[in-house]
């Protein structure tokens, strides 16, 4: 994932719904685009199709999404690669849900790695995401961390053959192999 810095007053998330900023994030004031990579686009879109095949084989299983908007203070707000909210935060008009997702994920890039692992563990941690999974294509590795007060800490440590699960998510076993197969 490769990132350019744009400077803009704070406080502009809104501006953020405008086309030409549909994959970019606010960082303290800065609208920072990035453009993932192939094998990223390609792990998002099948973590969305396999968590989004369990979400509709029962009734209340919530919705999965990617990138959807997440406000952590007035001039910083994150997409994460992929979201899942429980189905008692779905809105009936369709809208995305107020708050943070229940689980939130990130594909780690080059780039961006160290402000995933760091930064975005500790705001995510803060704003109440229940749970974060930070997955590394280049290990393959995966950290499933889990929010207990007003922190994340590590419920699973994954290599290739371990599996994504979450007591969120009865059920649904996502094998890490397979998902950064290239």
């Amino acid at each position: 994932m490769t990132g350019a810095a744009t400077a803009l007053p704070s406080g502009l998330l809104e501006l953020l719904d405008r086309d030409e900023y549909k994959t970019a994030e606010l960082i303290d004031g800065q609208v920072v685009v990035s453009t993932p990579s192939w094998l990223h686009q390609r792990i998002v879109a099948a973590l969305i199709r396999l968590i989004g095949n369990w979400a509709a084989a029962a009734p209340g299983r919530g919705e999965v999404t990617f990138n959807p908007r997440v406000k952590i203070t007035h001039n910083r707000g994150y997409l994460p690669d992929v979201a899942w909210y429980a189905e008692e935060r779905i809105t009936p008009e369709g809208s995305q849900p107020d708050g943070p997702p229940d689980i939130a994920v990130e594909v780690l890039s080059p780039s961006t790695r160290a402000f995933d692992v760091v930064r975005k563990r500790a705001d995510h941690a803060r704003i109440g995401v229940g749970e974060l999974w930070l997955i590394d294509p280049d290990g393959p590795t995966a950290l499933v961390l889990r929010r207990e007060g007003a922190e994340f800490v590590v419920a699973a440590d994954l290599d290739a053959d371990g599996e994504l699960t979450s007591p969120q998510l009865p059920g649904l076993g996502v094998r890490l192999g397979p998902l950064l197969e290239r």
